[in-house]
C-alpha cells in the first residue's frame, strides 16, 4: 500500500512568494506575555517526554515565570499534526519539532516564523552546515538541535567464527558495499540466517548515500531542486545492488526500525547499519566488548557519503507566547547546558552546539567508543550529504520511500524508477512546482 503524503493547499505558488510575510519575524510579544504572570509554552514533538525533561527542568529553574508543557505524538503522525493544528491556526502549539529537510516546506506553507534575528547567535554557537537545511528564501526558519550519521556495526564473535578480520575503524579505510555484501555471505555460510540488517530499511535518509556514492546526487536537480533525477546510471546501479541484498537472502524484507537492531542485539546478524543513537541500547543490552563500530561503506570507484542532519525546532506563527517560546528554543539549542541536556549519552543524538558536540565525543571516548567519536567528527566534516533543501522534499521523500519498498520487494528497478520519476513530476506539476 502506498504511504500517503500530505497534499499541499491550492495556491501554493502564492504561499511561496508570501512565506516571509505569512510566517512573520521572531521577536514580537503578545499582550499576555507583556502583562506578566506565568506563561505556559506548549511544545509539540515526536520524542519521548524523558528526552526533553532535563532541559525543560533546567530552563524552568532559570525562568520562574515560564512553564514548558511537552506533548509527544508518534513520529509518523507529526507532520499531519503540524498540518492540521498549526495550519488550522491552533494556539495550543507554540513550538514544534521538525525534521530539518521539512523546514522549507513548513516555511513555504506559512507554518513557521523566521528567526533571522538569531542568525549571529547561531553562527557563533552551532555548526554552520546545520543551518543549511533550515534556510529558505534567504531566511532561517528553525533552530537546529541535532545532527546525525550512520555507522557499520559488526559482531566480533560472528566475524571471528567466519575467519574474517574486523573492519577498520578508520574513516579513511572503509569497506566497499561490494566487500560488505561478500563478507556478509561468508558469515552466513557459518549458519547465521542473515548477513546485514538496515535500521531504516526503505527510508530515503539512510539510502541516499548509495546513489550519491556513485555520482548520482540526491535525486533532485534543476531550479529549486524540483526536477527528479533518479533514472541515471548511478541510481540504477546502486538500486540493483540494494535489491540484490534481498534477492540473495542477505537482508530480510520488511524489518521495522526496532526489529533491525534487535537482530543484531540477539546475535542473529553480523552486520548492522544504524546511527550513533544505537550505542546506548547496545551497551545496555549486550556487552560493549562484543561489537565494533566501523564507518559506513561506499561503492568501489565512488566517493564516501553519509547521511546527516536531524531534528530542528520552530515557532508557530499562531503562538500566543512567542517571546517565552523563543527564550526556550534558544536555551535548548544555542547554549552548551541546554544542548547537552537534550543530547545526553543515554540518548546520544549528536548536538550541533559546539561545546555540547565536543562533550559528546569525549563521552564516547570515555565509554570506550573512540571509533564512534572519530568517525562522527570525520564524517560531519568530509562525507555528510544533506537531503535536498527544497519545498518539494516532503512529497519527494514519501514517494521515494515507497519506491525503495517496491524495489526491496523485487519490482523491476528501471521500471520502478521511471514510474517514480513520472509520479514526482506529475505531482509537482499539479502543485505548481517544477
Amino acid at each position: 500500500m502506498r504511504r500517503p503524503h500530505m497534499r499541499w493547499v491550492t495556491g501554493f505558488a502564492a504561499l511561496v512568494v508570501m512565506a516571509a510575510l505569512a510566517g512573520g519575524t521572531a521577536g514580537a510579544s503578545t499582550s499576555r506575555e507583556a502583562g506578566g504572570g506565568t506563561v505556559t509554552v506548549h511544545f509539540l514533538g515526536a520524542e519521548s517526554p524523558s528526552t526533553f525533561a532535563p532541559v525543560i527542568s533546567a530552563f524552568e529553574k532559570l525562568h520562574s515565570n515560564i512553564k514548558v508543557q511537552y506533548e509527544s505524538v508518534p513520529f509518523g503522525s507529526l507532520t499531519a499534526d503540524i498540518e492540521s493544528r498549526v495550519g488550522g491556526h491552533d494556539t495550543s502549539v507554540d513550538i514544534y519539532e521538525a525534521d530539518s529537510p521539512n523546514v522549507p516546506y513548513y516555511a513555504a506553507r506559512g507554518l513557521l516564523v523566521n528567526v533571522d534575528s538569531y542568525r549571529a547567535q547561531m553562527n557563533a554557537a552551532i555548526s554552520k552546515t546545520s543551518i543549511v537545511p533550515v534556510t529558505y528564501l534567504g531566511s532561517i526558519w528553525a533552530f537546529p538541535l541535532w545532527t546525525s550519521d550512520a555507522f557499520l556495526y559488526y559482531s566480533k564473535a560472528e566475524l571471528t567464527k567466519a575467519g574474517l578480520s574486523f573492519p577498520s575503524s578508520s574513516p579513511t579505510q572503509r569497506l566497499t558495499w561490494e566487500e560488505l555484501a561478500s563478507e556478509a555471505k561468508t558469515v552466513q555460510h557459518t549458519g547465521i540466517t542473515w548477513g546485514i540488517s538496515i535500521e531504516q530499511l526503505t527510508a530515503y535518509y539512510q539510502l541516499e548515500p548509495l546513489p550519491a556514492s556513485l555520482g548520482g546526487g540526491t535525486g533532485l536537480t534543476g531550479k529549486d531542486l524540483l526536477t527528479p533525477d533518479i533514472t541515471t546510471t548511478p541510481w540504477l546501479k546502486s538500486m540493483d545492488w540494494y535489491q540484490s541484498l534481498f534477492g540473495q537472502g542477505i537482508t530480510p524484507k520488511g524489518e521495522s526500525f526496532g526489529e533491525a537492531s534487535e537482530l543484531f542485539i540477539d546475535n542473529k546478524v553480523p552486520f548492522f547499519i544504524g546511527g550513533p543513537w544505537d550505542i546506548s541500547a547496545f551497551d545496555s543490552q549486550m556487552s560493549k566488548t562484543k561489537y565494533g563500530i566501523a564507518p559506513l561503506p561506499y561503492f568501489a570507484g565512488g566517493h564516501p557519503y553519509t547521511p546527516t542532519d536531524s531534528e530542528s525546532f520552530g515557532l508557530s506563527p499562531y503562538s500566543p507566547n512567542p517571546k517565552a517560546a523563543l527564550d526556550f528554543l534558544s536555551f535548548m539549542t544555542l547554549t552548551n547546558s541546554g544542548a547537552s541536556l537534550a543530547s545526553s549519552l543515554s540518548y546520544p543524538v549528536t548536538p550541533v552546539e559546539h561545546a555540547a558536540f565536543t562533550a559528546q565525543l569525549k563521552g564516547f571516548d570515555a565509554e570506550g567508543h573512540s571509533a564512534a567519536s572519530a568517525i562522527l567528527s570525520y564524517d560531519i566534516a568530509h562525507t555528510a550529504i544533506h537531503r535536498p533543501v527544497t519545498v518539494g522534499y516532503v512529497l519527494f521523500e514519501s514517494t521515494m520511500d515507497q519506491a525503495f519498498t517496491n524495489i526491496s520487494d523485487g519490482a523491476n528497478v528501471l521500471k520502478t524508477l521511471n514510474a517514480t520519476a513520472a509520479e514526482i513530476r506529475t505531482e509537482f506539476s499539479e502543485l505548481g512546482l517544477g
